[in-house]
């Protein structure tokens, strides 16, 4: 989204963050500090750093320092990792937010005065992969509930609702997001009439921090992955689908694509991408369904639209002691669901754009023989952990677990000493008895 920042305006670009709060904008200072280290290296240029403008609160006549609340702690989960900054401050600035008018070529302009984070020392990689929502934006701006903010209050929500006068506290803000070319929308207090009778809503959720949704059932290929109830959250700072471990490992043995040791589990957060096996149709994958309430409601997520630009690699990652959420749905996500947030009532509604179920190129994953036990991310087999067990060696003809030679050799001294202890015990008895027999004497 736009918004133009201070007097005068300075220009600025913020990703639309569901999953946080506050208004957070890279301070210039830092952004220049970056780009001198990593423009000249484009192969490091991942954030395009050298193309940002970033808000510089001294040359703003109308910037203000502002007290920072005793608890105040700013950080992002974004595709898996916490990012952080130690140095931030908080000022307070003048501020117009801009986005275009759904379903039309117009735009809606806000303007207010607000507080918010600048960042001064932004924690992260830049040269770590998967981190497009990042791509080229100067900041974050929380759509996420007030109860979330660590400034106290929230900076979108205190500039729009004055102008738009809502009468509940929080509006119903619905998303429409799609792929570069094609318009994304903000749509305030309102429900697309195209989508209105389309839309299916999730069981509610208790509790007013992030917006939450339930799955009852996760479907694909033909197969019913999961019916064990979970909790998801819409995050579109996140880029990718997040997905628990055990079901990332069903979903990548039927999805036709290659999940290298290196974007497995080498890190806490996970996987950031899997890449598609060579040679597929990456317009022809198949489609996930997922159950968002008990009445069995369907929405279904494609594939495709979580392709990254060239089109081989898919941005879906397994989520390693993730908390409270099971699954998670990042902006790309997004692309297959027009998505409602009604901030009243504390639920979330999806009308799935596309809704065909496709089972185009699944894949049944790779066929492993004995007890090898089959990796779908990588698509291999491991050997059976048979050193785990006493006794047992692993066959490399059979791919199984086969008693070795010494268990007999044990099995022959247990026994044998088994039968030493029978025998002492019958010795040791007629001993006592012959005893007894001696030292009796008869009765007269």
């Amino acid at each position: 989204m736009r918004a133009s920042v201070g007097t005068p305006p300075q220009p600025v670009r913020v990703v639309l963050d569901t999953g946080s709060a506050d208004l957070m904008l890279f301070n210039r200072s830092y952004c220049t500090r970056m780009a001198s280290s990593f423009c000249s290296n484009t192969s490091m240029n991942v954030y395009n750093l050298c193309s940002r403008s970033c808000y510089d609160p001294l040359a703003s006549t109308t910037s203000q320092a502002a007290p920072l609340p005793s608890s105040a702690d700013w950080y992002l989960f974004i595709d898996g990792e916490h990012m952080w900054d130690s140095s931030f401050q908080a000022r307070r600035d003048d501020i117009t937010f801009t986005f275009p008018i759904y379903g039309s070529s117009g735009s809606d302009s806000f303007v207010g005065r607000t507080l918010m984070f600048v960042s001064n020392n932004f924690q992260k990689d830049p040269n770590k992969q998967g981190f497009q929502t990042f791509d080229n934006v100067d900041g974050v701006i929380g759509l996420s509930y007030p109860s979330l903010s660590s400034l106290g209050m929230s900076p979108f929500f205190n500039t729009v609702q004055p102008i738009l006068d809502y009468s509940y506290q929080h509006p119903t803000l619905s998303l429409d997001f799609n792929h570069p070319g094609t318009p994304s929308y903000l749509q305030l207090s309102g429900i697309d009439d195209f989508y209105r009778n389309r839309l299916v809503w999730s069981d509610l959720i208790g509790g007013v921090d992030f917006h939450i949704f339930s799955v009852y059932r996760v479907t694909m290929c033909g197969y019913t992955l999961s019916t064990a109830p979970m909790y998801g959250a819409i995050d579109t700072g996140s880029t990718c689908l997040s997905l628990p471990s055990d079901l990332f490992d069903k979903i990548v043995t039927l999805l036709p694509v290659y999940c290298g040791a290196a974007n497995l589990s080498a890190y806490s957060y996970g996987t950031r991408y899997c890449t598609l096996i060579p040679g597929l149709k990456s317009t022809r994958l198949p489609t996930l369904q997922l159950a968002i309430n008990e009445q069995g409601d369907e929405v279904i997520i494609k594939f495709e639209d979580l392709l990254f630009p060239d089109k081989t690699r898919v941005c879906i990652q397994r989520l390693v002691g993730q908390g409270s959420f099971s699954f998670n749905f990042g902006s790309w996500v997004l692309r297959s669901l027009y998505v409602s947030l009604n901030m009243q009532e504390n639920k979330v509604g999806f009308a799935t754009k596309n809704p065909y179920v496709s089972n185009l190129q699944c894949h049944f994953g790779v066929q492993c023989t004995g007890m090898e036990v089959a990796d779908g991310g990588t698509r291999t087999c491991s050997q059976p952990s048979c050193s785990s067990y006493f006794f047992f060696n692993y066959n490399a003809k059979t791919k199984e677990c086969d008693m070795s030679g010494s268990f007999h050799v044990m099995l022959a001294i247990i026994l044998s000493f088994c039968i030493f202890v029978e025998l002492a015990e019958t010795e040791y008895t007629l001993y006592l008895l012959r005893k007894v027999t001696r030292n009796v004497r008869p009765v007269r």
